[in-house]
């Protein structure tokens, strides 16, 4: 009997010191129905190293495009050019490049283009000439951040030119983001 009295108070003791007894370190009490929104907070502790990887997905059309005049050209031998009595312009194929980043880090995307030394007063835009690109957000590769840039031709081409011509180049340039330690 003495033995369970002992046990008893040894119970009584780790109890009151806090051992078995659950500690929350808030607490709300409710006098009505309703409801409770608790935050929970966490982080990533690992003893492996993360490794920083870049993969961005360049995609581009034909890139293809016609010069269209619809009405009458008269040569000018003074001036060396055409009159045209219509509208003329650029009809373009596949004129997007669409970037995709699938790294790890953030990457800066750029857009230019250059002319090539053809016979004609053109000059090309990209609607897109920079944009930050995000890091991917694990297993969410179709949430992968991206952009789309198109161009788009101004001026005239040599009327001479019949055949298809290499008319410029697009550059798009990645560079990696500095990111605070």
């Amino acid at each position: 009997m003495k033995t369970k009295k002992v046990f008893a108070a040894i119970l009584a003791l780790a109890l009151a010191m806090g051992f078995g007894t659950t500690a929350f370190a808030k607490e709300n009490t409710h006098t009505t129905p309703g409801t409770e929104t608790i935050g929970v907070e966490g982080s990533y502790v690992g003893t492996g190293n993360l490794t920083d990887r870049y993969s961005v997905k360049i995609e581009w059309g034909e890139m293809t495009f016609t010069y269209n005049t619809t009405g009458d050209r008269t040569w000018d031998p003074e001036t060396h050019t055409y009159s045209v009595t219509d509208t003329d312009g650029w009809k373009a194929s596949g004129n997007t490049v669409t970037v995709t980043n699938h790294s790890n880090l953030p990457v800066d995307v750029a857009f230019s283009f250059t002319k090539a030394d053809v016979n004609g007063t053109y000059t090309g835009t990209m609607s897109v000439t920079s944009q930050q690109l995000a890091a991917g957000v694990e297993n969410k590769p179709a949430e992968a951040d991206s952009v789309q840039s198109t161009l788009t031709l101004d001026g005239t081409l040599n009327a001479l030119q019949t055949t298809s011509t290499k008319l410029g180049d697009i550059t798009v340039s990645l560079t990696a983001v500095e990111t605070q330690p």
